[in-house]
């Protein structure tokens, strides 16, 4: 049987079984298969969402701790932030405390220290309160929470600038179709496609585009050890050309044939949604503005797959003869005519 017949003969059929609420295998299977996440999380800068048990987690990230301040949640970053002035505010503030009256003028209460410290610390400049330079502990003390402020500062806006420079934004400005298509080219074979474009206008240097097929494999009979495994795609323009450009939005393609990983499991809808396949769009450049490498991700399920559709035709030329994109047909699709001839992949 033809492929794309199989497959969509298929999906229709899971379809109706869902649809009538059937008990058993399928329906238990189905139900797992709606709680997996993917692999991407466009919701959060498309990052993995792996999650590893049982490590060592916090003597790992204590022994790398600038990428794990550069990783962290935005709200938790701004908690530290704050936290480490605070905290080092309070501290010389109970060291002034500590000094005779006499020291620090104007200082009777831990409010008149902590503002004494902030003073301090920010190079401000003392007005109603000084310290007294016959005091060599207090001057000590003041050498040492400028010197630390100074290191902080450097080190907390260091971090600020690295966050907001993190290549994972640029990635953000990749767009990549919601969807995916599978039909037969103008050659007989069947295609897997996606669209993806640049929302930028400057140019990402030597793009690189990978596929990648993850699917669960069992490692014994009773289904209770299974393994993920992964295959790389061969992934091509429309036009056959294995180097990517994304000045303009573009249509790429894996091709179906006897050396592809994904013909050897698509048996039918079933099998491929029981495998957990999930298909991991990798988008790899650099910036030409801030020469930063970076890489964008995206991911699809079978789900995501319109059997028999194509994509529409996205460019125009406008009144002055630029060449205007329209997204909001980014992901409309079609359904293709049927060939003459028909070729029989299995």
């Amino acid at each position: 049987m033809d492929l794309l017949e199989s497959l969509r003969s298929e999906e229709g059929r899971v379809e109706r079984m869902h649809g009538s609420s059937l008990q058993g295998s399928s329906s238990s299977r189905s139900l797992h298969r709606s709680k997996s996440q993917r692999l991407c999380d466009d919701r959060k800068m498309h990052r993995f969402t792996v999650q590893h048990l049982n490590k060592k987690k916090l003597s790992a990230y204590y022994h790398d701790l600038y990428h794990t301040l550069l990783n962290v949640p935005a709200y938790r970053f701004l908690f530290l932030f704050i936290s480490c002035y605070l905290v080092m505010f309070t501290v010389f503030a109970c060291f002034y405390m500590m000094q005779p009256k006499h020291c620090v003028s104007n200082v009777q209460k831990f409010s008149h220290a902590l503002w004494f410290s902030v003073h301090t610390a920010a190079t401000i400049g003392y007005g109603h309160q000084s310290p007294d330079p016959d005091c060599l502990m207090v001057n000590l003390g003041i050498l040492t929470e400028v010197l630390t402020s100074a290191l902080m500062q450097a080190a907390l806006f260091g971090l600020v600038f690295a966050r907001f420079a993190t290549p994972s934004k640029i990635g953000s400005t990749i767009k990549f179709s919601s969807c995916m298509v599978c039909h037969q080219n103008a050659d007989g074979k069947h295609v897997l496609a996606f669209r993806l474009a640049n929302l930028r206008h400057h140019q990402l240097l030597r793009p690189q585009v990978s596929m990648l097929m993850v699917r669960k494999v069992l490692l014994n009979e009773e289904e209770t050890e299974t393994d993920y495994v992964y295959h790389h795609l061969k992934v091509e323009t429309v036009a056959g050309e294995s180097t990517v450009w994304v000045g303009l939005p573009s249509i790429l393609i894996h091709v179906v044939d006897e050396s592809s990983a994904f013909q050897k499991v698509a048996h039918n809808l079933v099998e491929l949604e029981d495998s957990e396949v999930e298909f991991v769009i990798l988008l790899d450049g650099i910036d030409e503005m801030t020469s930063t490498a970076m890489q964008a991700r995206h991911s699809y399920s079978p789900e995501d797959i319109r059997w028999n559709h194509r994509f529409v035709g996205i460019l125009n030329r406008g009144v002055h003869g630029a060449l205007q994109v329209n997204y909001a047909q980014f992901d409309a699709t079609v359904p293709c005519e049927p060939f003459s001839h028909h070729v029989s992949l299995t």
